[in-house]
């Protein structure tokens, strides 16, 4: 995790929210891309912030859920995707 200095003696947490992304044909073929991707070229202090949120069209919590549990990536539910 990430802290950011908000003022003096106040600090607050900072993360990137990243919501799955396309899918190009072939959704298997994009997760594996992200695994990839995120092993290899993703910078840990990057890595350290990351949590993956789902989205209301590509991949819902079943598809990241693994994806998370396996690379230590945080989950975030999106409520308001989670209801479409």
């Amino acid at each position: 995790m990430s802290w950011f200095r908000y003022r003096p003696g106040t600090w607050i947490l900072t993360l990137t929210v990243l919501q799955g992304g396309g899918v190009y044909g072939d959704k298997a073929a994009a997760m594996e891309r992200f695994r990839e991707n995120y092993r290899t070229i993703v910078p840990d202090n990057v890595k350290a912030r990351l949590v993956l949120e789902n989205d209301e069209i590509c991949y819902n919590v079943d598809d990241l859920l693994p994806i998370c549990e396996e690379l230590g990536i945080p989950l975030v539910l999106g409520k308001h995707s989670f209801q479409s």
